[in-house]
């Protein structure tokens, strides 16, 4: 009886753990997995022209100044182990030299730790000190960088402390990935489904008053025969109601339903354990053929792109 109720609270703590894990993708390269009972997405912000992205993080319980920015992107040069020992060394004596009345600092050292190379930095401003790790990691071509802020009572990095914990436990759970590998991922999910659309009853909504005791009262309905009076079409009203059945069932977690216009996007985002339904408004009455995409995000936290059509008569 105690060996089963102890496999039993294990089986619960390692459940647990699973389900507070999400992993994100950070253009072009990078994937994060962190703990959301811990730390939650703050900020992200992406440049399009070189397809890149910076993230940013904060500790959920906000009790103590905590921020975490991962980003990545591609050298069109790979530095020397020189250039990068004469880099950092630079950080260094820029920090001991810098000429800020209102800031001193306080501790100042080359710094690595899983593969990623920095500088660990403590500054006072006031009363306060923040330490700071400015670090990157060189696979190839690809640089990431990862900069963590947190306030400090201590003049030196210990390996024991919370901030420590912290960096170790954000560059272990980073991980990169080349173009092919990304591509292939891709292709996998993309050819892995099926997409058939099911067309579904329309639901509009038909707003109309009556007058009652002398007084308008409003009423809505999905009927259109319940009104008691000819209601005429409205040009908001859906045309089309569908919803996605694919093959096989769907192991990737859905984000979006998106539809293609004529010079616009319709986006459906859909909600945890919804049914991956959409509509569509068209105008055009005849034969109406439309492509759509189903977002989904894969194991690696990207965003992959489902391709799938569909048509119907607009009566």
């Amino acid at each position: 009886m105690m060996k089963t109720r102890l496999t039993s609270i294990f089986f619960l703590i390692i459940v647990t753990q699973l389900c507070s894990q999400e992993t994100v993708f950070i253009e072009p390269f990078v994937s994060f997995t962190f703990d959301t009972t811990i730390i939650q997405k703050d900020e992200v912000f992406s440049n399009s022209i070189y397809g890149t992205e910076e993230h940013s993080f904060k500790l959920k319980s906000q009790e103590q100044y905590f921020n975490l920015t991962i980003s990545a992107q591609k050298l069109t040069s790979i530095p020397s182990a020189e250039e990068i020992d004469a880099y950092l060394n630079s950080q260094i004596e820029g920090k001991k030299t810098q000429d800020d009345p209102e800031t001193k600092l306080i501790y100042a050292e080359i710094f690595e730790i899983n593969n990623f190379f920095g500088v660990a930095t403590i500054i006072q401003v006031e009363n306060e000190k923040v330490l700071m790790f400015d670090l990157q990691k060189l696979e190839d071509n690809r640089l990431t960088t990862v900069i963590q802020m947190t306030r400090t009572d201590k003049n030196s990095l210990e390996s024991n402390s919370v901030e420590f914990n912290y960096i170790n436990e954000a560059t272990s759970n980073i991980k990169t990935y080349d173009s092919k590998t990304i591509d292939q991922l891709e292709n996998e999910i993309i050819e892995l489904y099926q997409i058939e659309v099911e067309a579904l009853p329309l639901r509009n909504l038909y707003y109309y008053s009556i007058e009652e005791d002398g007084e308008m009262i409003q009423y809505q309905t999905y009927e259109r025969d319940s009104v008691p009076f000819e209601v005429g079409p409205d040009p908001f009203h859906h045309s089309f109601r569908g919803q996605l059945v694919l093959t096989p069932e769907l192991q990737h977690a859905p984000k979006e339903i998106r539809i293609k216009n004529t010079g616009s996007e319709q986006v459906f985002e859909i909600k945890a354990n919804a049914e991956l339904i959409f509509t569509s408004t068209d105008k055009k009455k005849g034969e109406i053929n439309k492509n759509g995409k189903l977002i989904v995000t894969s194991n690696i936290g990207k965003e992959i792109e489902i391709p799938f059509r569909f048509s119907y008569k607009n009566e």
